[in-house]
């Protein structure tokens, strides 16, 4: 039997008994709480203006079974998914401030607070929840990006080595931040 015909019918297979979701399909599942965050409003200690802080939100999220770690993000809807967060953990929490400036760490990962040009944006922050912490975290820190958490998480769906079905599950906590 040809390798070929063999992937096929494993295909047929998995679609056919429901096996696993492609990155696309997941809706979000992973519960996430911050005390950061009033009335859908973020709190002004998390940004980067305005007398805040920058300091990174405080995030809480259920436990996903089989997840060795979790990639966190932040992005600002209004300005073309501009990443104000990027991290990965084993928590299932991070106090207020937990995570780095983003230029005082190595592989420019970490945390830059909301500074929106003026009004209202909406911030997102994203867990994902992967089997194997053995990824590059795409996206590039304060900067813009034609990519979506969809995208991200493709790309995270992969580990290394070639892996894929690394992405378990995933979930979104949405807050503006309005600019005095």
């Amino acid at each position: 039997m040809s390798k070929k015909l063999i992937a096929m019918m494993l295909l047929c297979v998995c679609c056919f008994c429901g096996c696993g979701k492609s990155v696309e399909e997941l809706e979000p599942e992973i519960a996430i709480t911050s005390s950061s965050q009033v009335n859908g409003a973020w709190d002004v200690q998390i940004a980067k203006v305005d007398g805040g802080e920058n300091l990174s939100p405080q995030l809480a999220w259920n436990t996903v079974e089989d997840a060795s770690c979790y990639a966190v993000y932040m992005l600002d809807l209004n300005a073309a998914n501009w990443m104000h967060m990027k991290y990965l953990t084993e928590k299932t929490s991070l106090a207020l401030g937990d995570v780095p400036d983003y230029l005082t760490t190595e592989d420019y990962t970490g945390y830059k607070g909301p500074y929106p040009p003026s009004g209202a944006h909406e911030y997102v922050v994203y867990v994902v929840a992967l089997k194997e912490a053995d990824v590059d975290l795409p996206g590039k820190m304060d900067m813009n990006s034609a990519d979506d958490i969809k995208d991200m998480m493709a790309v995270l769906d992969v580990t290394k080595e070639g892996k894929s079905g690394n992405v378990i599950a995933y979930g979104e906590l949405s807050g503006t931040y309005t600019r005095k």
